[in-house]
């Protein structure tokens, strides 16, 4: 990325006995006002005039002028002629910083035109006179300019530009500088550090006052966004600096902005707006008269053609274009665009020859970013060319790529997530292929690789800061070193990251990167629990299943049903709003297909033993499906053959364990919260409405408990400040109040109770942000509440309440999918708790509750007061299924 920083050069060397020296003074005051023509026209007018005076060095500055003006306008062969003619009238006056200022500015062209070679030649000329010369800062802009060529030296010369910057105290110089050295780690996948140096580089543009310094940092900031799934904050990244260089007439950096935006609608599936904006940026391209730049925007467009199925005319370009020049800019991206374009149309050899020169280019320069969708198109071309031994090979490169990734992502939760979610579908190719290799331990340790990383990632962080005494949240630095953190068996990555925390990922610091359970792992954790682990993944087309018995066998199956469809039939269940009395009309049917979609397949493999304990890891839509509902053709729910718990992910059980001990030591203190007063009101403003019968409910679990074992908080009582104050102290927290789930801010999720005061520690909202704050040393944390357990479905799991609580020190949860009836409700509650009081696990008390509520309703012993007179609730799992345990049975 070039940031030219022009003007200045020749200003400074303009001795005021010359009489040219004022006339040039009111065409730059244009040139920074953005008025360019009129600059051009102020510059050729003193050109004129010193063309008939025969002043050379005044010639020297008017055609270095009118290149500032043809480089800022992205005329690249113009600028290219007025700065020859500049070093020409320098050298003839013997003039040295002028020769070599034109030599700077001649190796900035070069560059934009795509020649790096001689780029390279006329920076280093310039670099040797500033030296000779002393002249410090010029230096250190020239060896920033050689990084930016691919020079041999770059990282040795950033270092030596930033040496002279700080003994300068030039901010401007110090930024450019850590943007380079930033550009530099993000092109070898070493995200953190790109991080660190972006964020420093942008301070300081802003302090020095550089706009379109700070605009080319926003653009690299975007793309780091990009590159952990975050498209739509770069955007918002990109539309900023697009924003600064129209203001300030950068027109090379408006290009740059909108290219980059046409990539970003690329990864987010509009690839109509993706081309629009790609159309733009070339038509802009093309004016520049720069063929470096216009062939980048045909290859980006013949990518983007690959998404729109009209690979041949990609093909075309990309042909072309590679013919013409091998060592064509970004060469590693166009032999992989090239490759999507053969797979398409079913020129399965050029291209796993295509894919394999993009692996080799991008080795050759550490594009460690680039390798492992390379691997996984070659893969695909692999398995179609019927070479599944090379497609698996190729899959397991993909796979490790992204595992170098991960251990320098940002660390943070925010990015860690973002990155998870955009990887899912290599993984999904992953876990076909094994399928088709008839290798299930191994397709399922591919699934454990990608599942709940983030949140892996950040219980480990949680878990070594705890050790270390640190303060869990808003901690403005993290430092990792190397501990022996007890997670999976694995140990974690290097560390010693330091960030400052963003509003991005809610000041949630994920600074431990862990390794995933491996099938030994997750038949160790069977074998423990004494469960069958059901495990799912579901892919665009497919749902996989795995099935590990507590002997550690492993069976597979897999189903043609699609996420959508899954979707489809899983929110028909329950159709959202008002909790009502009758449930779909339709449900009984679909509780059936999803029966034979999701359990029938691997039936025979599950235990006989009635009550077993089975061990959900759903996947995708499936969080949102409590499995307890499903209906066999007999009528049977799976709740009456087995006892149910949830994972996100089998390494989860392995933090849960550690926990055990310790909320099995305390001593029993019960926190039961209801109906707050003073509650606040919802996102939509409206005021939430008062929940008697939550009152009820938890006086119905005060009963069966010693009065000293418990702290009963309803009404005024129950104050968002007081609960915070209690719930570290409680073993066991029921909350029977409104949750309010946030799917497009999901840290604003929050729990409502009562207002005390000014601040957000008192304001009534307790927000997952500020649950993942606290510290908790509860056995069980029971949210009674209307869809507590859902939140937005996301790769690494369900972003909501229930993973906040588990991120704060509980093992498990018991949270609702959907809406809640109140006098089911009030008969399930009371019921789980007496259960569990007499020594059942959470698991069987919470199934021996819901059988004992389906058998009230079978029965037609639960009956509800409406306007129209009594109503009988019927048997459907709307009434009994919605609570779902998650974590530790």
């Amino acid at each position: 990325m070039l940031l030219i920083v022009a003007a200045g050069a020749c200003a400074a060397q303009q001795p005021e006995s010359n009489p040219f020296y004022d006339e040039l003074k009111q065409p730059w005051q244009l040139y920074r006002a953005g008025k360019l023509e009129d600059a051009a026209a102020g510059f050729r007018a003193v050109l004129e005039k010193a063309t008939a005076a025969q002043d050379r060095l005044a010639q020297a500055w008017a055609h270095e002028a009118l290149g500032t003006i043809f480089d800022a306008k992205a005329e690249y062969p113009a600028a290219r002629a007025a700065f020859e003619q500049s070093l020409l009238f320098y050298q003839s006056i013997q003039d040295s910083a002028g020769e070599a200022t034109a030599n700077e500015h001649l190796g900035n062209i070069w560059a934009l035109m795509g020649d790096d070679v001689l780029a390279r030649e006329y920076y280093r000329k310039a670099l040797k006179t500033f030296e000779l010369l002393g002249m410090l800062r010029r230096q250190a802009s020239v060896m920033g300019m050689l990084s930016h060529a691919n020079d041999p030296e770059r990282e040795e010369l950033n270092q030596r530009a930033l040496e002279i910057g700080r003994q300068l105290g030039d901010k401007g110089l110090q930024a450019h500088i850590l943007h380079s050295i930033g550009d530099g780690f993000f092109m070898k996948g070493v995200f953190d550090a790109a991080q660190e140096h972006y964020h420093q580089a942008a301070a300081l543009y802003g302090q020095a006052g550089e706009p379109l310094g700070l605009a080319r940092v926003l653009t690299s900031e975007g793309r780091l966004q990009r590159a952990h799934g975050h498209s739509e904050k770069s955007l918002e990244l990109y539309a900023q600096a697009l924003k600064l260089q129209q203001e300030n007439h950068d027109r090379q950096g408006a290009i740059q902005s909108i290219n980059a935006m046409a990539v970003a609608w690329q990864q987010l599936g509009d690839f109509a707006k993706s081309a629009e904006h790609y159309e733009q940026a070339l038509s802009m391209a093309r004016e520049t008269g720069s063929e470096k730049i216009v062939n980048f925007e045909l290859a980006n467009m013949a990518g983007v053609y690959t998404n729109l199925g009209r690979d041949r005319e990609a093909a075309e370009i990309l042909e072309n274009l590679l013919h013409q020049n091998p060592a064509l800019d970004w060469a590693y991206l166009r032999y992989e665009a090239l490759s999507i374009a053969y797979y398409h149309l079913g020129r399965f050899p050029q291209s796993i020859e295509a894919a394999s020169k993009s692996i080799e280019i991008a080795r050759a320069g550490k594009h460690s970013d680039a390798l492992p969708d390379a691997f996984i198109w070659k893969a695909k071309a692999e398995e179609k060319a019927g070479n599944l031994e090379a497609a698996l090979a190729n899959a397991q490169e993909s796979l490790q790529a992204i595992e170098e990734l991960r251990a320098h992502l940002v660390p943070s939760d925010f990015m860690k997530r973002g990155f998870a979610e955009q990887t899912q579908r290599t993984f999904s190719l992953s876990i076909y292929l094994l399928t088709v290799a008839c290798q299930p331990g191994r397709a399922l340790e591919v699934a454990e690789q990608a599942r709940s990383r983030a949140f892996l990632d950040l219980l480990a962080t949680r878990s070594f800061q705890t050790t270390e005494g640190e303060q869990l949240r808003n901690q403005p630095i993290v430092k990792v070193k190397e501990p022996g953190i007890p997670t999976t068996g694995a140990e974690p990555k290097r560390g010693d990251v330091r960030r400052q925390s963003t509003s991005l990922d809610a000041e949630l610091s994920s600074s431990v990167s862990v390794q995933p359970t491996s099938f030994a792992g997750v038949q160790a954790i069977a074998r423990r629990l004494d469960s069958t682990v059901l495990s799912y993944w579901v892919a665009a087309d497919t749902t996989y299943v795995w099935v590990v018995s507590p002997a550690g066998q492993v069976h597979s199956a897999s189903t043609a049903v699609s996420t959508d469809r899954l979707r489809k039939l899983i929110g028909a269940l329950w159709p959202g709003g008002d909790t009502a009395l009758a449930p779909n009309a339709g449900n009984r049917n679909d509780w059936r297909e999803l029966y034979r979609l999701l359990i029938q397949p691997v039936e025979k493999w599950l235990p006989e033993r009635p009550a077993s304990l089975l061990t959900i890891e759903p996947h995708g839509p499936l969080l949102m499906l409590p499995f307890a509902g499903l209906r066999n053709a007999q009528g049977r729910y799976l709740i009456e053959r087995f006892t149910l718990h949830y994972v996100p992910a089998i390494s989860l059980l392995e933090f849960t364990r550690e926990k055990r001990p310790e909320v099995e030591a305390a001593p029993r203190r019960f926190l039961l919260v209801a109906d707050p007063a003073g509650i606040p009101s919802g996102p939509d403003g409206k005021p939430l409405a008062a929940l008697p019968g939550a009152r009820r409910e938890v006086a119905a679990v005060a009963r069966l408990l010693p009065a000293s074992e418990v702290k009963l908080l309803n009404g005024k009582q129950a104050t968002e400040q007081r609960v915070r104050e209690l719930a570290g102290q409680s073993t066991v927290i029921h909350f029977a109040t409104h949750g309010i789930i946030r799917d497009d801010h999901p840290f604003d999720s929050f729990l409502a109770l009562g207002a005390s005061g000014p601040g957000k520690e008192r304001d009534g909202r307790l927000t997952a942000q500020e649950i993942y704050g606290l510290q908790l040393q509860s056995d069980l944390v029971f949210l009674s509440s209307c869809r507590s357990g859902m939140g937005q479905v996301t790769g690494d799991g369900i972003m909501g309440l229930t993973r906040a609580f588990l991120y704060a020190g509980t093992p498990s949860v018991i949270a609702s999918l959907w809406d809640v009836a109140d006098e089911p409700t009030y008969r399930l509650i009371p019921a789980f708790y007496r259960s569990w009081l007499q020594g059942k696990s959470k698991g069987a008390a919470l199934r021996s509750a819901q059988l004992g509520l389906l058998q009230a309703l079978r029965t037609g012993q639960i009956k509800v007061h409406t306007p129209a007179g009594d109503v009988t609730l019927p048997e459907d799992p709307v009434f009994w299924a919605s609570f779902v345990l998650q974590g530790a049975p």
